[in-house]
């Protein structure tokens, strides 16, 4: 029996996104290793490491069992880390290091915050959670295989430090083939379903996509995928008069939703848009952030920012071919590698 300890982010995760993020990964997992003795045992990065999971590992180690343990998903990748896990966006401190050591990325992403600190004191934090970061991340990720990231900003990272790595996207993105694009309307349906992101809110803007919607489809529905987005949702609701349909906040609910209607997704949740794209919806993200740019940047993804938001008419009506550019060759080729490592 072998063993992949996977460390993965929806467990405790208030963000649906990260179970199509686990999903996908798990689907991927389970077809290059299928009819195997392989036992995958997931961690949640959203939680500190149990005495139980320490116990664990320490066991398979000292019993010198074949494992691989790789962290997947999210944008957990980043030089913000302190050596408390209350204060990190992956929940490990500095004494989890023994266990974590020789971890690949798989589908990782980093952060990038805006802005420079404004203070001294400010300042000098951030370049001592830097500089722990740095080490934390040479101590922990393994420095004999490849590591996979989804974004060149990660790619730049990994090699600053030292590592070797590819960009080859998030694995959400694998299943959307040209074979699979072909299959992707170009032209706008009747209705479409969206989505908000209540903690990176632009009243504003948010609202104003939503009037757009409401003008140039017959029919708006919404999916909550973040634990807050619905009281978001309430505030919006409370300005313009149209209701849109709301579609349950479970994963579940969401793929029989796109399995069963003709519609466009145009929201500003990155990952419920490509889920959209794994059902062949057309689709339009809304960027607020660094990863919605860099997926549309490195693999083509169509969208727009926020910022520009009054021009989101123009795509909505205009007829576009989805054509995401995932390296297919280099994808079967890393998994070919990544089999070989456990085997």
């Amino acid at each position: 029996m072998k063993y992949i300890i996977n460390f993965v982010p929806h467990t405790g995760s208030g963000n649906l996104g990260d179970y199509i993020i686990v999903d996908s990964t798990i689907k991927i997992l389970n077809k290059i290793f299928y009819g195997e003795n392989i036992y995958f045992f997931n961690i949640a990065t959203h939680q500190p490491l149990t005495s139980y999971h320490r116990k664990l590992i320490k066991l398979l180690i000292k019993n010198k069992v074949k494992m691989v343990k790789i962290v997947s998903g999210t944008n957990l990748f980043n030089l913000f880390y302190t050596p408390f896990s209350n204060l990190n966006s992956w929940k490990v401190n500095y004494l989890d290091i023994p266990y974590l050591k020789g971890i690949i990325l798989f589908g990782v992403g980093t952060q990038i915050k805006e802005g420079k600190a404004k203070n001294s004191l400010k300042s000098f934090l951030e370049k001592v959670r830097t500089e722990y970061s740095k080490w934390f991340w040479r101590k922990i990720l393994n420095p004999d295989f490849p590591h996979l990231v989804r974004d060149q900003e990660s790619l730049d990272l990994l090699r600053g430090l030292g590592l070797e790595g590819k960009n080859l996207g998030c694995p959400t993105l694998w299943f959307l083939t040209k074979e699979h694009c072909k299959e992707i309307p170009s032209k706008k349906s009747d209705a479409v379903i969206t989505t908000l992101t209540a903690y990176n809110a632009d009243f504003k803007r948010d609202l104003k996509m939503f009037k757009i919607l409401f003008e140039y489809y017959k029919k708006v529905y919404i999916w909550p995928q973040g634990i807050r987005d619905f009281l978001y949702l309430n505030k919006i609701l409370k300005v313009i008069k149209y209701t849109p349909s709301v579609i349950p906040p479970r994963l579940e609910d969401y793929d029989r939703f796109l399995l069963s209607s003709k519609v466009d997704y145009v929201g500003t949740r990155l990952h419920a848009g490509i889920r959209a794209l794994q059902h062949k919806k057309r689709t339009i993200v809304v960027s607020i952030d660094n990863r919605a740019k860099s997926f549309s940047r490195d693999f083509k993804i169509h969208s727009i920012e926020r910022e520009n938001i009054e021009k989101l008419p123009d795509l909505i009506n205009s007829e576009f071919e989805t054509k995401i550019s995932i390296p297919e060759k280099e994808i079967k080729d890393y998994l070919v590698r990544f089999k070989k490592l456990i085997d």
